[in-house]
């Protein structure tokens, strides 16, 4: 029997559930081979005895185009302001000094284990809301007022969108501690 595989190409067709999806798949397996498999799995969204009945080159094939995915995610991704989840346009906060108390202490709540990754998609709740009105690069989103669906929302949103974020307020808390320690110095 022959199967058609689709194989993303990056993050950028990866959604948080997916991602999410992949990492239980191969926090499970125990051997390289079978990571791999799982994440095949997951990705090309094919049952797994499709994957085990593969020839050893189209395996081997595949495994090096999903390489990227099965590596832990590098810290090089920019900040994507919008996105379309659902045909629905959503923004980042767009003035970040403007940010609520509660939008701070959800943030603060959920980070606070240590790993923006465990609540991914609650973080990205709070980030991105629906964009209200837009002119240019310039707009506005609907007020802070968090819902439990809202969260499952963001599950759809792809990981490249998800990753910019993290690393933007990563970036932002290393300069945020550099500066910290400096003026402890002083």
């Amino acid at each position: 029997m022959k199967v058609t595989f689709t194989i993303p190409e990056g993050m950028h067709e990866v959604t948080i559930a997916k991602y999410r999806d992949l990492e239980a798949a191969m926090a499970k397996e125990k051997s390289d081979i079978g990571k791999v498999c799982a994440a095949v799995g997951v990705l090309c969204d094919v049952d797994p005895q499709h994957v085990m009945g593969m020839s050893a080159a189209d395996f081997d094939r595949i495994a090096k185009e999903l390489e990227w995915a099965m590596q832990k995610p590098k810290m090089n991704w920019k900040l994507i302001p919008t996105t379309f989840i659902h045909g629905e346009e959503y923004g980042i906060i767009p003035d970040l000094s403007d940010i609520s108390v509660g939008e701070f202490a959800d943030l603060d709540k959920l980070v606070s284990g240590g790993d923006a990754f465990d609540n991914l998609e609650g973080v990205m709740a709070i980030l991105y809301r629906r964009v209200t009105s837009k002119w240019r690069e310039f707009y506005d989103i609907e007020p802070y007022n968090p819902k439990p669906k809202d969260a499952e929302v963001m599950r759809s949103m792809t990981m490249d969108v998800a990753l910019g974020a993290v690393v933007f307020f990563w970036r932002i808390a290393e300069i945020l501690a550099s500066d910290s320690a400096h003026s402890l110095e002083k």
